[in-house]
């Protein structure tokens, strides 16, 4: 296919995101002066082949799943979010996508029409590697890094070049470009895993590194260089690495959504996130957002990099952060792409109703979802509504439908004997809450299994050595194998006892799955705000989350954040409070729950109170913000104190404008040990998650929504969810 040829057809494809994180600032500058043109070229590539991955993995299922699906959230991001224009994107995927399409789309398409003072963004999804280059060479012994194109086929004796896109190569082309505004968006990883991965999970990395004599050249390749520039030390421009060089990258599957774990993060926080936020605080965000899933921190570098990166503020055409856009629209009905909708709320968005953003028309839940996009139904809306539902248009979650009926999905590790496997899918059976897997493909929450004999690279981060690979027991493992804390044990123990023992750990998963599924920072209507406060060793904000929809009055303390990194972290012996803030006209009702280091779930619980002379206050009083007030918690002259062990710290502040009576109910069964005003629930978790829902749905003022009795139904308008999230460190 002749180069031109290959462009006309891809071109109509659109995509891109990794852009989206980096070039903040440059799409700030794109927008902010019109006449600068803004460039994309995105690759995604999912079915390699046997002779790019090695024979050796004929029955591995190689091909990737989620990598054309990063271009499609790209493309999306930059069209609706950026005001990119789809004739300025280009898309190859999967056979499109070898080594001289790649070069020959970046020569026409970017190279050959960016200007100086255009912003140009280059994404790539797909499997990374590292090689070595032939004996007899000086790199002999120095691993390289490249990108491996649909035809990156392994050397061998008869053709012994390596056929890879070598990141030096890459750097020297972007070297060409006459545009200084460069980002690149890397998906995929350089190491493979100890042993395979479960739950759907799979790694971005080919699974084995090759040796050759030499990178083949490409006439064009050489056009374009020249004499071949010396290699810059940094990518030109800025480069948004999806892991750390030693961490993998994977990609995961949410509800038949396979998608790099980074991609989607991070184009989630950039549908969800308004203006003013600075790069660096972005790429925190996304961080945050990845770390429930695994140990893999996205990095932010390139020759352009600074710490004093300016915010981006005017830089999105829409200054509120919303759930999704109208992509598609056909009389009574219309498609929408979820982009900005939280993962955990994804399975069930066929059901959830959605508003334009700044108008009126409610649209019913539709027909069907497949993967990103989903049908509403706008019969029951009038002529004039309608209007307002035209292609483009941004929306927001008005009501959120909550199946009553959740399980865990609990995989059972496949290098467990038979017996142990059968002896684990019955003891799980016996879980009414529990749905067991040992199909390594299907998505699961968590694996029960044993660690390898030694510990891999993957689970090792971040864990105690008593708690690797030095005991044989049973316990729970992220997919990733990263080992869930405090719940391993020693030898010797029968599958049933290790059922028993870890049911109030998979209560405590289950509890946390159903709650964060109500976060909903973006689309409520209340205006609530959550700061995080150290009292110890010195006083000063730490974190602050707050409902995005509603205008609230800018916080005195804000400032203080500009020059908090994150991911957050806090040393252990620091004494922290929590401030709750209702800028609403109505009191607002709140439950506020904790998972700590140890995986533990915590709920703040306040002592009874008896005012002179009169009966004592119900519990559910006790949890209330008047209208205009703040509410500090613990209560008193108490704060909480920050303990070993070192690890994340996950908090949930549920808050909605009638009393949570049946959560109230459960906590009341529950006394502090001590007087930190905070309680382990233990087995309680998960039916303290079941009481909560209950009283967002009764509390909801609209359920005329023809809801089936099996859901909860959870209005916008009566509920916020919010979280926050920091690591504890020594």
């Amino acid at each position: 296919m002749k180069r031109r040829e290959l462009l006309l057809k891809s071109g109509v494809i659109l995509s891109a995101l990794g852009l989206g994180q980096v070039p903040l600032l440059h799409y700030q500058q794109a927008l902010a002066q019109p006449t600068r043109r803004k460039l994309a070229l995105l690759i995604g590539i999912n079915t390699y082949s046997q002779s790019v991955v090695g024979e050796s993995f004929r029955d591995s299922a190689p091909a990737l799943r989620g990598c054309v699906t990063d271009t499609d959230l790209q493309r999306e991001l930059l069209i609706h979010r950026f005001g990119f224009q789809p004739t300025d994107i280009l898309t190859l995927t999967n056979q499109q996508a070898t080594r001289q399409g790649i070069v020959e789309a970046f020569d026409q398409h970017l190279r050959s029409q960016a200007q100086p003072g255009d912003v140009v963004v280059l994404h790539f999804s797909g499997y990374g590697s590292q090689l070595r280059l032939g004996q007899g060479t000086d790199a002999a012994n120095t691993p390289l890094k490249t990108l491996v194109p649909i035809d990156g086929t392994l050397p061998s004796a008869a053709s012994p070049w390596i056929h890879d896109l070598s990141e030096d190569t890459l750097k020297q082309l972007l070297k060409t470009l006459k545009a200084k505004s460069v980002t690149t968006v890397i998906d995929a990883g350089f190491i493979g895993p100890d042993v395979p991965l479960t739950g759907g999970f799979k790694v971005r990395s080919r699974p084995v590194y090759p040796t050759g004599d030499g990178f083949t050249d490409l006439p064009l390749l050489t056009n374009i260089l020249g004499e071949k520039p010396a290699v810059p030390p940094l990518f030109p421009g800025l480069l948004l690495s999806a892991a750390r060089p030693e961490q993998l990258t994977i990609e995961c599957d949410w509800d038949e959504i396979n998608a790099g774990l980074f991609t989607y993060a991070l184009t989630r926080q950039l549908w969800s996130l308004a203006p003013p936020v600075k790069l660096i605080k972005l790429m925190g965000y996304t961080r945050s957002s990845m770390q429930q899933i695994a140990a893999q921190h996205p990095q932010l570098s390139g020759q352009r990099y600074d710490e004093t990166l300016q915010p981006y503020e005017g830089m999105l055409p829409t200054a509120k952060p919303i759930d999704a856009v109208v992509t598609e629209r056909n009389n009574r009905t219309a498609s929408l792409w979820l982009g900005g909708l939280l993962p955990e709320a994804l399975p069930y968005s066929d059901k959830s109703w959605y508003e334009p953003l700044d108008s009126e028309g409610m649209a019913r839940p539709g027909r069907s979802r497949s993967g990103l996009v989903a049908q509403v139904d706008l019969s029951n809306l009038s002529d004039t509504q309608l209007q307002n539902w035209s292609v483009g248009t941004a929306v927001i979650e008005a009501i959120r439908v909550l199946p009553k009926e959740v399980d865990l999905v609990v995989a059972i590790d496949q290098s467990l004997a038979r017996i142990e496997r059968v002896d684990a899918t019955s003891a799980l059976a016996a879980l009414p809450f529990i749905s067991s897997t040992t199909t390594p493909s299907q998505p699961a929450d968590c694996l029960f299994g044993k660690p390898p004999a030694e510990p891999t690279q993957t689970a090792s981060l971040d864990i105690a050595p008593e708690e690797t690979g030095t005991k044989q027991g049973y316990g729970l493992f992220l997919p990733t194998r990263d080992l869930l804390p405090g719940t391993l044990a020693s030898r010797g123990e029968a599958i049933k006892a290790a059922i028993t023992r870890l049911t109030p750990k998979l209560q405590i998963l289950l509890a946390m799955k159903r709650l964060r599924a109500t976060i909903n920072t973006q689309s409520s209507r209340l205006a609530v705000r959550l700061n995080l406060t150290m009292t110890s060793p010195q006083e000063k904000l730490l974190s602050q989350r707050q409902t995005l929809r509603p205008e609230l009055p800018k916080s005195r303390q804000a400032a203080q954040l500009e020059e908090q990194p994150l991911p957050l972290t806090v040393s252990t012996g620091s004494r922290l409070r929590y401030q709750v803030a209702n800028f609403n006209a109505v009191p607002l009702y709140f439950i506020f729950v904790s998972l700590d280091a140890r995986d533990r779930m915590l709920a703040f619980v306040p002592p009874p109170l008896v005012p002179d002379d009169e009966s004592p206050i119900p519990l559910q009083n006790r949890y209330i913000v008047a209208p205009g007030t703040t509410f500090t918690l613990p209560e008193a002259d108490i704060d909480w104190g920050v303990e070993d062990p070192i690890g994340s710290v996950e908090t949930l502040l549920i808050c909605s404008t009638t009393p949570f009576i049946q959560a109230t109910a459960v906590l009341s069964t529950l006394t502090p040990k001590s007087s930190s005003q905070r309680v382990d629930l233990g087995e309680r978790a998960l039916a303290l998650a079941e009481a909560i829902l209950a009283d967002l749905d009764s509390g909801n003022p609209d359920r005329n929504t023809g809801t089936a009795s099996d859901s909860y139904t959870l209005n916008a308008s009566s509920w916020a969810t919010l979280a926050m999230n920091y690591d504890e460190v020594t």
